[in-house]
């Protein structure tokens, strides 16, 4: 579903049918011993089963023709095959230049829906369209110029945007819009494995993390004291975690290292790890503005702002993977609506 994958032509897409009765485990402990060619593959599928099998189930095992790779090693759920003549490898799509160019426009929160009931190729189509919504909204949030974007998907730009821009929406549509933008960013882990979408959120959350000015200016616009305020300014600083760390290419393990008593962020609840983002963010601000004020001569050294570890200041920087379950829980509050707050 990603650009590259396909080029977005459906009938550019290999699919198999492998049915899982053909279909074998394989566990990390003999995926290294075959790696380090200290075994054999039929071996180890034969002495898995050795004493459980009956003999037709053991003739069932020597027909497999995939194998399951362990997650542990290869992160995704892969699938290797002995004898790939055997695949009855087809395309998705028997028309020519079968390439998905919809999308949903600006505005439009219509989804459809119950995508698991509908046939492969029309799953992968409408993944494609949600990812072509994702990106295209992604660059008009991030403000790139209408020419750009006409280059990019012609004369439909018209009806992706109705000719507007972000800057020219009002902050409760701004706020609408990039919350539906991160919601269908979320979505499209409903395609992963199955139907093509391997990477695609991940892809899609770095490009949003390269430009964060116009989020951080919608932050800006919000209400004082509002939860929408709140929230925005937490994913502008989630992102740039995510920016700097993809960045370094490097993971960014600060928690241990600046405050050896703290537990690591994949070690926090749900709620305790949006509480130190916040906490986090909270005394960047703090930190701001007393360089202002000493900028201006206001203040001087020993009114430095200290960081509360009891708050949880110190959870930002995170790794990759613990950024990205903040940007799914904070995706989730943007779903809630982002309510107003009395402070």
């Amino acid at each position: 579903m990603k650009e590259s994958f396909g080029n977005r032509r459906l009938d550019n897409l290999m699919v198999s049918r492998l049915p899982k009765s053909m279909i074998r485990n394989l566990n990390p402990s003999d995926y290294d011993r075959i790696s380090s060619g200290e075994a054999r593959l039929s071996d180890v599928l034969t002495r898995q089963n050795l004493e459980t099998l009956n003999e037709s189930e053991r003739k069932q095992l020597e027909d497999a023709i995939g194998i399951s790779l362990p997650k542990s090693v290869h992160l995704e759920a892969e699938i290797a095959s002995k004898n790939p003549e055997q695949l009855d490898v087809e395309r998705l799509s028997d028309v020519f230049d079968d390439r998905v160019r919809d999308f949903y426009s600006v505005g439009d929160t219509n989804r459809r829906k119950n995508i698991g009931k509908l046939p492969l190729k029309d799953r992968v189509r409408e993944g494609q369209k949600l990812a072509n919504t994702v990106r295209y909204t992604g660059d008009f949030i991030q403000g790139k110029a209408a020419k750009e974007m006409t280059r990019e998907i012609g004369d439909e730009f018209t009806k992706f945007s109705d000719g507007k821009t972000f800057y020219s929406l009002s902050p409760a549509k701004q706020y609408a819009l990039v919350r539906q933008y991160f919601k269908d960013m979320q979505s499209l882990g409903q395609y992963t494995e199955q139907y093509g979408a391997r990477g695609t959120y991940d892809t899609f959350l770095t490009e949003a993390a390269k430009d964060r000015s116009n989020l951080e200016m919608l932050a800006f616009k919000l209400p004082e004291g509002s939860e929408k305020k709140e929230i925005i300014k937490d994913i502008v600083a989630v992102l740039e975690n995510i920016r700097n760390t993809r960045k370094l290419g490097t993971s960014a393990r600060t928690m241990n290292t600046t405050y050896p008593f703290r537990t690591t962020a994949s070690e926090l609840t749900d709620n305790e790890l949006l509480k130190g983002i916040k906490a986090s963010v909270k005394y960047e601000n703090r930190l701001q503005r007393y360089e202002k004020k000493k900028a201006l001569g206001l203040v001087d050294d020993s009114s430095f702002p200290q960081k509360r570890i009891s708050e949880g200041e110190g959870t930002l920087p995170l790794e990759y993977t613990d950024a990205k379950r903040a940007m799914f829980l904070l995706t989730q509050k943007l779903n809630r609506g982002g309510l107003m707050a009395k402070r």
